[in-house]
């Protein structure tokens, strides 16, 4: 009963998605689920198995990009892959005209001096700047510059 749901967790795990895991309250099943690269959910806590013991929920987001770096990290962790020689497969995913956006942003341009310098409207920089989010897995332009200068090291 336990391996197969130990199989079916791991399916889970390995489709693009958001699963979520309540285990019994047990330390082994705590360090299985971190270990497999589950984040504890802030605030989620059960009493479903006993009534009266906190039971955490693991949380693991594997959509879109994600699913790609969590499986390069959990190679990684085996020893059978180096996670930071593909941190730079973010930039090579992304267009001649990205890269251009990118170079600019990092020299501090603003949107509107991004569209002046490449001849393109502030309108078209805001699209390439979302894919270029989307790509790299960032957020925000402060994450972005931050990881094009880990990335460039």
């Amino acid at each position: 009963m336990r391996e197969a749901a130990g199989i079916t967790f791991i399916n889970h795990m390995l489709s693009p998605g958001f699963c979520i895991a309540a285990p019994p309250a047990n330390p082994m099943f705590e360090d299985i689920h971190l270990r497999l690269g589950c984040e504890t959910a802030k605030e989620g806590i059960h009493f479903d198995y006993d009534g009266t013991t906190p039971t955490p929920l693991y949380v693991i987001d594997t959509r879109g990009n994600k699913l790609k770096h969590f499986l390069n990290k959990m190679i990684a962790s085996f020893g059978l892959l180096e996670e930071d020689k593909h941190e730079d497969e973010g930039l090579i995913a992304l267009s001649d005209r990205e890269k251009e956006v990118v170079e600019l942003l990092v020299k501090g341009y603003t949107n509107l001096e991004i569209a002046g310098s490449l001849y393109i409207s502030e309108i078209t920089v805001k699209k390439h700047l979302s894919n270029i989010f989307r790509k790299l897995d960032v957020k925000n332009r402060t994450q972005l510059i931050n990881k094009y200068i880990k990335i460039t090291k």
